[in-house]
């Protein structure tokens, strides 16, 4: 009975939240998924790749506006999980998605 009670015990601490923690996304780089106004005169979404997962979040930009498939960092936590964006120089090898 104590070996079925330990790896219950076991078996419990392998269990994940699933709550996005935001703070992990600072710094990160993704795509632009919906087309994101500039100088902060609307939200688009962005893709990004959080906690091992891809997730569609929504963006703002203090820049110039951005299109599908520009590619961005995150550099700041908004208000109601909205993340500030700017847009990053295209790779030269190949301008496809970053978490492909």
């Amino acid at each position: 009975m104590f070996i079925v009670a330990y790896l219950m015990y076991k078996f419990a601490q392998l269990e994940q939240s699933g709550t996005l923690n935001l703070y992990h996304a600072l710094d990160q780089e993704g795509e632009v998924y919906i087309p994101i106004p500039g100088r902060g005169n609307g939200q688009g979404k962005i893709q990004l790749k959080v906690d091992g997962r891809v997730r569609e979040l929504d963006a703002i930009t203090d820049g110039e506006s951005l299109k599908t498939g520009d590619l961005i960092r995150v550099v700041e936590i908004l208000d109601d999980n909205v993340l500030k964006v700017e847009e990053l120089p295209p790779h030269k090898e190949n301008n496809t998605l970053l978490f492909s």
